[in-house]
């Protein structure tokens, strides 16, 4: 496709043909667009200032224990673990620390549950775990032949936040046949229903990556999928925004619902983003768009009226696919410039070594198929909003198919254990709102 001006980036032909914008009053649409900025950026002061508070009284205890030079060292190792690549070997050839294990023991009292109503009364149940499902440590099956990765694109606006106290809003899990090349995507829903703390109880899986972090939501999905996760990324706006860009902007379909709501969310992307925003004419009609990286990352955003989470999960997928058929035409040393331009904003486990072998067969890399995790999924009209598998035996069974081709997994005792925790849930559920 030829290139276009900045002006004519968000037209499409036909708008152009016509000599005609899309809307009559642009200064209108940016005082509207202002708003919008600015109504999202007091809810996230607001939240901001939360999570600041809870670092404060982190940081005092954390002065508390690290007086004298064994609390220091101990301070730098902990903070190392963010770091290290799990399984892997340093400099000096000693191992470096894998994922961390989850200690049954550490679980506090009874895991419990809060059941509400659309009048907003509560009410706290306890899980009851059956006797022929224990805690213990079950060990994921290795997939000879594959790498599996998790992705995670975190709600961060700047490159400070992106291992802790974020949403994780995107959950994707990679599986790549190193015979074929083929990839494998599978995006976990934000609220999905989720096991953190072994024996804990369920709560959603972005707010596992928001409490502990990577290196922690990592081996809770390992447990909660029978899944052994080789590596991870995660990735905040500003980076997806600079490979977009860096590509020469990506070409996409969106339908007229979604060109309309992309324009709620381009001014704030643009501006978090650090790219120059001008009143351009807004898309009102089903077409291709040729989008740059902060419409990018306003389409990746967008879920309220537009197929909520679910259809959100599904752009995102399209959108790597469509970065990835840009990178393939990339030289291999254009392709490394690109990515240690974004260093800064992307934390992951990779060793320079893998990221090179990756990079070599990037031209060979083909996307297979994608999907969204429930695949059967469960919801219920209260406000907590949780996304249940509709039985996460086979949902996890039909996960291991999809990734691997596998037909002969034989779900574990924690997923027997966890399913048991989320019928007893639902069923809670149905129950106080007398659902069938």
């Amino acid at each position: 496709m030829a290139n276009k001006k900045d002006e004519d980036i968000l037209l499409t032909d036909s708008m152009r043909a016509a000599g005609k914008s899309a809307v009559p009053d642009p200064e209108a649409a940016e005082r509207n667009a202002r708003k919008e900025y600015q109504k999202r950026m007091k809810q996230y002061k607001n939240k901001r200032h939360r999570k600041i508070f809870g670092l404060i009284l982190e940081s005092i205890l954390l002065l508390v224990l690290c007086v004298g030079l064994w609390g220091i060292n101990t301070f730098v190792k902990a903070l190392d673990i963010m770091t290290d690549q799990p399984g892997k070997t340093n400099p000096s050839g000693q191992a470096q620390p894998g994922l961390p294990s989850l200690d049954p023991s550490g679980t506090q009292g009874q895991p419990t549950f809060v059941i509400e109503d659309p009048e907003g009364s509560t009410e706290i149940i306890a899980y009851t775990l059956p006797s022929d499902e224990p805690v213990e440590t079950v060990t994921a099956p290795v997939k000879t032949g594959f790498s599996t990765f998790a992705v995670f694109g975190v709600d961060a606006r700047d490159n400070e936040h992106l291992d802790q106290w974020t949403q994780g809003d995107v959950v994707i899990l990679v599986s790549l046949n190193n015979a074929t090349h083929e990839i494998k995507l599978c995006s976990v829903y934000r609220d999905c229903a989720f096991e953190s703390e072994v024996n804990g109880g369920l709560g959603k899986i972005t707010d596992s990556y928001c409490q502990y972090g990577a290196i922690h939501t990592v081996e809770a999905m390992s447990r909660n999928f029978d899944l052994q996760i080789d590596d991870y990324v995660v990735v905040n706006w500003t980076a997806v925004a600079d490979v977009v860009d860096a590509l020469g902007g990506i070409d996409m379909y969106l339908t007229k619902e979604e060109a309309t709501e992309m324009r709620g969310f381009v001014y704030e992307t643009e501006l978090v983003t650090k790219r120059p925003y001008k009143v351009r004419p807004l898309p009102q009609e089903a077409a291709t768009y040729h989008l740059n990286g902060g419409q990018t990352i306003a389409v990746a955003r967008m879920r309220k009226g537009v197929g909520d989470d679910y259809g959100r999960t599904e752009r995102q997928r399209k959108i790597i696919n469509l970065i990835l058929q840009k990178a393939k035409t990339m030289k291999i040393s254009q392709l490394s410039e690109l990515i240690t331009a974004v260093t800064s904003n992307v934390r992951f486990s990779f060793d320079k070594r893998e990221i090179i072998d990756l990079l070599a067969d990037a031209k060979a890399y083909n996307i297979g198929g994608s999907a969204g995790f429930p695949f059967n999924h469960v919801t219920f009209p209260i406000p907590t909003s949780f996304v249940y598998a509709a039985d996460l035996e086979q949902d996890v069974t039909q996960l291991h198919n999809f990734l691997y081709g596998d037909e002969n997994y034989v779900p574990s005792s924690n997923i027997r254990r966890i399913n048991a925790f989320a019928k007893q849930e639902m069923d809670s559920i149905r129950t106080k709102l007398n659902l069938p």
